[in-house]
C-alpha cells in the first residue's frame, strides 16, 4: 500500500509485496546506495512469543553464515521498535511452485537438473551442520539464468537450536514420518522431503495432497512408501525409493543421493549448459514446462478426426475388416475345395497365428501419421517378428495347387492305413466282440473312401512316409481274402443256440462229433452249407486261435465228449476266491441252490421297488395335475400337503415332478390365486422341491420364480406367506452366484434390507432370515465385488436397521439358537463394512451406527466382543473418523471394557484391540488425549509398557504423548509416577529418545519441581547413561535434547558436567566424531558446560577439553569452526577476570 511503499529502513527503500512466510510479510526493496534490488522480509516484534523470536533470530543466524551458489544470501539485518527487517538476496523469477503452477508439470530431464542442485545446497548445508526442516516447492527459488536457490528459513535451525525439535515444524504433505512422530528431525528429514518435491514437481500436487493436512500425516506414518507417480521411468522410481526408506538410519545421505544415475545424467547435462555460458534460462526452462505440457494434454485427447467426419481409425478399421475378409474368403475357396490341404505342423501353425496378429496390425500403426513423431503416450513397441523372411518367395497358385494334390494322395493313404488298423485290431483281439468284418464289401469299401476324402481331419502324421506302400499291399491282400466265399465267419456262442442243440439231442440226430468240432478251436474247420447247428455256433465263436480259454471250463466236462453238450458252468470267483483255487476243495452242493435263491430274492425286491417307485411317480405326477386354478381351496391345500409329505420322504420324486413341469405348474398358480393359505402351501411346496439341491433352485430361475415368489415378503401378506416366500429367497442367495444373480436383477437387496428392517418383537424369524441373507449375499463374494455389494447394500440403508437387529438378538441369545447365529452374521458383515474403503466406513461411523454398536459392546461375550472390537478399530484407522467416534464418548466405553477384561478370558486380545484404537485415536490430538487420562488410561498404559508384551509398542507412544501435552494431562500422568517411568524407560535403548524428549518438554512446563526430581542422585545416573551408552547414530537426535535441557537448567548441567565420566566421554566424542553436525552440538554442549562449572582450569587439567576445541577452531565446517574460537575467546575473557581478581 501507500503507507508501506513509502516506509524507508535504513539504506533501503521497501515496495511492492511479495508474499507472505510463516512470520511475517516480504516485500520487494531498493537500496539507495547501490541501486540493488533486494528482498525484505518483515516481522512484528509485539507480543511476539520468546520462541518464535528465537525462531526469527536463528534463521538471521544461520543466514550471516552461510554461502553458497544453491542457497538464498544474507545481505544484513534492520531493526525497529515494532519491526525486525530481514534484508535477503532477491530472486526474480519466484519459486518452482509458482512455475508448476502457472505453467504445469515439469518433464523428468529439468526436474533432474533442478534436483542436482538442491542436494547440492542440501550438502553444504548438511555439512555445516544445519537441517533445513522445510524443502518444498514454495521455498526453493529460481533465477533468470535458471539456477535455483534453497530459501525460507522460518522453521530451518541450526542443529541443536533452542527451537523445540519434537515440534511438527514444516510443511504436512512434505514431512518425513519422523518428524511427525516427533522423535526429532535430522539430515534425513530433509531427505525425505526432496523425494516429495520431485512428485510435486512430476506431478504438480505434493503426495497426499487430495487428503486433508491431518489425515495426509496419518497416511505417510502409516503407508510404507507414498504413492509414486505412474508414469515415472524406472530411475526416477528408484531415486524415489531411496528417499522414501521408512527408516531413518537406512535412509541416504544426500551426498550419497548425489550419486544416483539420475542425478549424475543431470548433473553431466548441467555441466554441458553451463559450458555453453550459462545454465538453462528461465524463458527456456518455461518454454520447455510448456511443451512437456501440451503433449501430455494431446495424449489425453481423442483421435485426430479425418476431413469426411470419421475418425482415421474407422478408416483404418474398415480397410483392416476388408483385409480380413478378403484372406477369409481365400481360406474358404482353399478348404472348400477337392483336396484340402494338409493341416500346418505345430511350428507352421504358430507362425500362422503370429501371421494373424500381422494382419491386425495396421489397426494400431494407420491411426498415427508416419511423419509426425508420437508422443510418449502413444508410442508402441515395435515388433520385430517378420515372418514373411521364413518364406523362399511368395506363394502362387501353382503351388497351392501342387500341394492340395500331395495333400489329397497322403489323405488316402490315411484312410487305408485306417481301415488296416482296424483288421488288425481284430486279429489281435484286444475286445471279445462280434465281429463285423463280413459285413464290408469292396463297393461299401469304396463309398467309404470318398467319404473320407469329404473330411477335413487329417491323420497322415500317424504313420511315416516309407511305410505306405507296406499298409497299401497288407490292405490289398485283405480284399482279396473278403472276396473269398468259404471263408468262414466267426462269431462267439450265443444262449439261444443251445435250445437248438438239445432239441436235435432229444430226436436222436447224432451231431455230437460234428459239434464237438465246431465248438473246438480247430484252424481246419470250415463253413459248409446245410448245417444250421454248426452255423449257429459258428457264428458267435471268436476269431483268434492262439487264446486259451480251458480254465474257466471244468476239467471233468472237458475230458468227457458226452458232457460237451451239457451247459457249460463258469467255476465261480467268489466261490474259489481265486482263478488259482486249488483243485481238491469240496464244493458245496448247496452252493448253487443258495445263488439262485438269492438272485431270485434279489431280483424280486427289485422288480417290487421298480413297480413302487412307477407307481408313486405316477401318483405324483396325477397329483401335480390337479394344482389347477379350478380346483376348490381345500382340494389345493391337500394336495399341497401330500405332495410335500412325498417330496420330503421320497427326495427322490424331486426328479419326477421337475421332469412333470411342476414347478412350472406351481409358478403359473402363484401368478393367478389369491387365497393366502393355497400361497402358503405353494410356497412350501417350491422350498421343499428345491431344499439342498442346486440344480433345482437353477431350473426354478430360469423359469421365472423369483420375481413371482419375491413379493410374497411384502408386508401386505400374513407372516406365514412371509415366512416361506422369504426361505426361498435365502435359499436362492445361499446358494450359487447363478441364483444370486437373479435374486439382484429383481432388485432383490431392497427385500432384505426391509426383512431386517421389520419389527423385531413380531417378526423376529423374519428379521433372522434377513441377517442371514445378508451375509450369505456378501460371502459368496470375491473380495473385489464384495466392495460393490456393501456400496449396493448401504445405499439401500442396510446399516441402522442391522445395527438395531444388534441390540435386539442380544436380548434373546441366551434363549434361542438362532438369534445366536444372528448375532455372528451381523457381526461379520459389521466386520466386512469396517474393512472396506472409506466410504463404506463413513456409512457405518454415523452417530446413529456407532452408539448402537458402543451400546452392544458393553452386552457382548468375549469372543464377540473381540469381533465387534476389530470394527472399531478398523474405523479408527481413518483419520476422518476419529471426531465422530471421539463424539460418540467411545474413548470412555473402550477405557472402561479395557479397565473390566484386561485379566479374564481373552484379555490379551482385548488389550490388543483397545490399545490399537487408543493409539489411533490419541496420536497427535491433545484434545483426545486429556479425554483418555480423564477415563482412567494412563494406569492401564503404565501396567502394560512396564511389560515385555509387544502391546508396547501401542502404550508408550501414547505415554511419550501425554507427557508433551497439555498440564492437565502431565498432572495426571504425574500422580501415576510419569516422571519416574520414563527415567526407568531411558535403560531401553530403542526408547531413549522418546523419553529423554518427554522430560525435557515436562522440565520446560513445570521447571522448578520436575527439576527438583532430576537433580536426585538416581536421576543424574539415569541421564548420564543415556549420554554415555547412546550409539552413534541416535547421538545426533540425543545431543539436541541434552542441549535444550542444559539451557533450560543451569543446576542439571552443573550435575552432569561434575560427572568425570561424563566430561571423558564428551571429550572423546568431539575427538572421534566427523559429522559437523554432531560436532556442533558437542561444542554448544561444552560451552554451556564452560559456563556453568565453577573450576575451568580442572577442565583443561584433566581431559584437554581445551585442548580439542582449538583444534576444532581450525576446521573446514564453517560453523563449527566459528563457535570453538568463540569458546575459546570466552575461555580467555574467564581466565583473564580470574588473573585480575587474584591480583586484586
Amino acid at each position: 500500500n501507500a503507507n508501506q511503499s513509502a516506509l524507508r529502513v535504513g539504506h533501503f527503500q521497501l515496495g511492492d509485496s511479495l508474499g507472505k512466510g510463516a512470520f511475517g510479510s516480504v516485500y520487494r526493496g531498493l537500496n539507495w546506495m547501490s541501486g540493488e534490488t533486494v528482498a525484505v522480509k518483515q516481522v512484528r516484534l509485539g507480543n511476539m512469543p520468546r520462541g518464535e523470536l528465537r525462531e526469527i533470530m536463528a534463521e538471521i543466524d544461520l543466514l550471516k553464515n552461510l554461502k553458497h551458489p544453491n542457497i538464498v544470501k544474507y545481505k544484513g539485518s534492520e531493526k525497529t521498535r515494532e519491526y525486525l527487517f530481514i534484508i535477503l538476496e532477491y530472486c526474480e523469477n519466484g519459486s518452482l511452485q509458482h512455475i508448476c503452477k502457472r505453467f504445469g508439470k515439469f518433464p523428468e530431464g529439468l526436474v533432474g537438473v533442478y534436483i542436482s542442485q538442491i542436494l547440492e545446497g542440501l550438502i553444504y548445508l548438511h555439512d555445516q551442520g544445519v537441517i533445513h526442516r522445510d524443502i518444498k516447492g514454495a521455498n526453493i527459488l529460481t533465477t533468470k539464468d535458471g539456477s535455483v536457490k534453497l530459501a525460507d528459513f522460518g522453521v530451518a535451525t541450526k542443529a541443536g537450536s533452542l527451537v523445540g525439535n519434537n515440534a511438527v515444524v514444516g510443511s504436512p504433505y512434505w514431512m518425513a514420518p519422523e518428524v511427525i512422530d516427533q522423535s526429532g528431525a535430522t539430515t534425513a528429514s530433509d531427505i525425505w522431503s526432496v523425494g516429495c518435491v520431485v512428485i510435486e514437481l512430476l506431478e504438480g500436487k505434493p503426495p497426499y495432497h487430495q487428503l486433508d493436512p491431518m489425515p495426509a500425516l496419518f497416511r505417510i506414518v502409516q503407508d510404507d512408501c507414498p504413492p509414486l507417480p505412474e508414469g515415472a521411468s524406472p530411475v526416477v522410481k528408484d531415486f524415489l525409493l531411496h528417499c522414501f526408506q521408512k527408516d531413518v538410519n537406512l535412509r541416504v545421505s544426500a551426498k550419497k543421493l548425489s550419486k544416483h544415475p539420475w542425478m549424475v545424467s543431470a548433473r553431466r547435462q548441467l555441466e554441458q549448459m553451463r559450458s555453453g555460458g550459462s545454465i538453462r534460462g528461465h524463458a527456456e526452462a518455461v518454454k520447455t514446462v510448456k511443451e512437456w505440457n501440451e503433449a501430455i494434454n494431446e495424449s489425453n485427447n481423442p483421435l485426430p478426426q479425418s476431413r469426411d467426419g470419421k475418425g482415421a481409425g474407422s478408416q483404418s478399421n474398415t480397410s483392416a475388416r476388408k483385409d480380413v475378409q478378403r484372406v477369409t474368403n481365400t481360406q474358404h475357396r482353399s478348404a472348400t475345395s477337392a483336396t484340402p490341404p494338409k493341416p500346418p505342423e505345430k511350428r507352421d501353425l504358430k507362425r500362422t497365428k503370429a501371421g494373424l496378429v500381422d494382419l491386425r496390425q495396421p489397426l494400431a500403426t494407420s491411426v498415427i501419421d508416419a511423419n509426425r513423431p508420437l508422443p510418449v503416450h502413444y508410442q508402441v513397441e515395435q515388433d520385430t517378428d517378420n515372418w514373411d523372411n521364413d518364406f523362399e518367395e511368395g506363394i502362387t497358385t501353382t503351388k497351392l495347387a501342387a500341394l492340395d494334390r500331395q495333400h489329397g494322395e497322403i489323405r488316402r493313404k490315411s484312410a487305408v492305413e485306417a481301415v488296416d488298423a482296424e483288421v488288425e485290431e481284430e486279429d489281435n483281439g484286444a475286445t471279445i466282440r462280434p465281429s463285423r468284418i463280413s459285413s464290408f464289401s469292396t463297393p461299401s469299401l469304396n463309398v467309404t473312401l470318398e467319404s473320407h476324402e469329404e473330411v477335413e481331419e487329417d491323420y497322415s502324421d500317424l504313420i511315416s512316409n516309407g511305410d505306405v506302400e507296406k499298409y497299401v499291399e497288407r490292405f490289398a491282400l485283405f480284399q482279396r481274402e473278403q472276396g473269398r466265399n468259404d471263408l468262414p465267419v466267426k462269431r462267439l456262442l450265443h444262449p439261444s443256440d443251445l435250445d437248438g442243440i438239445l432239441k436235435q439231442i432229444r430226436e436222436g440226430t447224432d451231431h455230437s462229433l460234428e459239434m464237438q468240432s465246431k465248438l473246438s478251436n480247430e484252424p481246419g474247420s470250415h463253413y459248409k452249407p446245410g448245417q444250421d447247428s454248426h452255423a449257429s455256433l459258428d457264428k458267435y465263436s471268436e476269431q483268434n486261435d492262439e487264446d486259451d480259454f480251458s480254465d474257466l471250463v471244468m476239467e471233468d466236462e472237458a475230458e468227457d465228449n458226452n458232457k460237451l453238450l451239457m451247459p457249460l458252468r463258469l467255476v465261480d470267483r467268489q466261490s474259489s476266491k481265486s482263478w488259482m483255487a486249488e483243485e481238491d476243495a469240496e464244493e458245496d452242493p448247496f452252493l448253487e441252490i443258495e445263488k439262485d435263491s438269492l438272485a431270485a430274492s434279489a431280483d424280486l425286491e427289485a422288480n417290487i421297488a421298480r413297480d413302487k417307485h412307477a407307481r408313486m411317480s405316477a401318483h405324483v405326477l396325477e397329483l401335480f395335475e390337479h394344482l389347477s386354478i379350478k380346483a376348490t381351496e381345500d382340494d389345493l391345500i391337500k394336495t399341497c400337503d401330500e405332495l410335500e409329505l412325498i417330496l420330503t420322504e421320497q427326495p427322490e420324486m424331486k426328479v419326477q415332478a421337475l421332469a412333470a413341469h411342476g414347478a412350472l405348474t406351481v409358478i403359473e398358480l402363484l401368478e393367478s390365486i389369491q387365497i393366502r393359505d393355497v400361497i402358503s402351501r405353494l410356497l412350501g411346496l417350491l422350498n421343499v422341491v428345491i431344499f439342498e439341491d442346486v440344480q433345482a433352485q437353477e431350473n426354478l430361475c430360469l423359469i421365472g420364480s423369483i420375481p413371482v415368489v419375491m413379493p410374497f415378503c411384502s408386508k401386505k401378506y400374513p407372516h406365514h406367506v412371509r415366512i416361506e416366500a422369504a426361505h426361498f429367497i435365502f435359499s436362492m442367495c445361499s446358494t450359487s452366484t447363478l441364483t444370486l444373480q437373479f435374486v439382484l436383477s429383481c432388485r432383490g437387496l431392497r427385500t432384505l434390507v426391509e426383512l431386517i428392517d421389520e419389527d423385531y418383537t413380531q417378526q423376529r424369524d423374519l428379521v433372522w432370515l434377513g441377517v442371514a441373507c445378508v451375509n450369505a449375499v456378501l460371502e459368496l463374494q470375491s473380495p473385489a465385488s464384495r466392495n460393490d455389494f456393501c456400496r449396493m447394500l448401504a445405499k439401500e440403508g442396510l446399516l441402522e436397521p442391522l445395527s438395531g437387529a444388534l441390540l435386539n438378538v442380544l436380548e434373546d441369545q441366551d434363549e434361542n439358537e438362532e438369534a445366536n447365529s444372528a448375532k455372528e452374521h451381523i457381526l461379520q458383515t459389521l466386520f466386512i463394512y469396517s474393512s472396506s474403503d472409506s466410504w463404506m466406513k463413513r456409512q457405518l461411523a454415523t452417530r446413529i451406527v456407532l452408539r448402537r454398536l458402543l451400546q452392544a459392546l458393553r452386552r457382548l461375550d468375549t469372543n464377540a466382543m473381540v469381533q465387534l472390537l476389530k470394527v472399531l478399530k478398523n474405523l479408527s484407522m481413518s483419520p476422518g473418523l476419529l471426531d465422530e467416534i471421539e463424539n460418540c464418548n467411545a474413548i470412555e466405553v473402550l477405557v472402561n471394557i479395557l479397565a473390566s477384561h484386561y485379566e479374564g478370558k481373552m484379555g490379551t486380545e482385548i488389550s490388543n484391540q483397545i490399545l490399537n484404537a487408543m493409539y489411533n485415536l490419541c496420536r497427535l490430538n491433545v484434545r483426545r488425549q486429556e479425554e483418555a487420562a480423564q477415563a482412567g488410561l494412563i494406569p492401564h498404559l503404565l501396567r502394560v509398557a512396564k511389560t515385555n508384551s509387544p502391546l508396547k509398542q501401542f502404550a508408550l507412544p501414547i505415554l511419550c504423548d501425554m507427557a508433551q501435552g497439555d498440564k492437565s494431562t502431565r498432572k495426571r500422568l504425574s500422580q501415576q509416577c510419569g516422571l519416574g517411568f520414563f527415567l526407568e524407560l531411558l535403560q531401553d535403548p530403542n526408547w531413549q529418545l522418546q523419553s529423554l524428549e518427554s522430560i525435557c518438554v515436562w522440565l520446560q512446563g513445570d521447571l522448578a519441581r520436575i527439576e527438583e526430581y532430576l537433580l536426585r542422585p538416581t536421576s543424574v545416573q539415569a541421564l548420564l547413561f543415556v549420554f554415555v551408552s547412546s550409539k552413534l547414530r541416535p547421538l545426533e537426535n540425543l545431543l539436541e535434547t541434552f542441549l535444550k535441557i542444559f539451557r533450560l537448567s543451569n543446576s542439571i548441567t552443573l550435575a552432569l558436567g561434575k560427572q568425570p565420566l561424563f566430561l571423558k566421554r564428551l571429550t572423546d566424542r568431539l575427538q572421534n566424531s566427523t559429522k559437523a553436525i554432531v560436532r556442533l552440538n558437542l561444542l554448544r554442549i561444552s560451552k554451556a558446560i564452560c559456563d556453568s562449572h565453577p573450576d575451568v582450569q580442572l577442565l583443561m587439567r584433566d581431559f584437554g577439553l581445551v585442548q580439542m576445541i582449538e583444534t576444532l577452531s581450525h576446521s573446514d565446517s564453517i560453523l563449527v569452526k566459528e563457535l570453538a574460537r568463540e569458546i575459546l575467546s570466552q575461555l580467555h575473557v574467564q581466565r583473564a577476570v580470574r588473573r585480575a581478581a587474584s591480583e586484586t
